[in-house]
């Protein structure tokens, strides 16, 4: 295998020579992060806490994805809550859509209060969930 050592510009004048030096190479990030519901299909939820798709990785191709919601939201007296725990534990109704002209990828669902009562809820899932080369990562 052969290694490679890509060049780094430690001031404006060395910038300039890596740009125009055939030899050398700057390195680029791969973009190897996205927008899961801009780069998956078949966008689901399954037994009222799994999120699955397939999603595109940093080759193009679809890969089938999941992630459990459970370990990134829980219920706080009837409020979808980001790192918490087990939200399906207390919670109905459960629907994925696409809303609005900013196609925002949305979880709603009822909660149940501490006093037993339902509330509906609902969270923009890529507030923290975006796909990473084909998996589905909670930030």
């Amino acid at each position: 295998m052969r290694s490679t050592t890509a060049a780094v510009a430690s001031s404006p004048v060395q910038l300039l020579l890596l740009l125009h030096s055939p030899s050398k190479q700057l390195p680029h990030p791969t973009p190897s992060t996205m927008s899961f519901h801009l780069s998956g299909e078949d966008i689901r939820i399954e037994d009222n806490h799994i999120l699955r798709a397939r999603l595109r990785n940093v080759n193009g191709d679809l890969v089938d994805a999941e992630i459990d919601l459970d370990h990134c939201l829980g219920n706080a007296d009837g409020m979808i809550q980001w790192d918490n725990r087990d939200f399906s534990q207390s919670c109905q109704n459960v629907h994925y859509a696409i809303e609005g002209g900013g196609a925002v990828p949305v979880l709603r669902c009822e909660l149940r209060t501490e006093e037993g009562n339902w509330e509906a809820r609902d969270v923009n899932l890529a507030e923290r969930i975006e796909n990473q080369d084909g998996r589905f990562v909670f930030t």
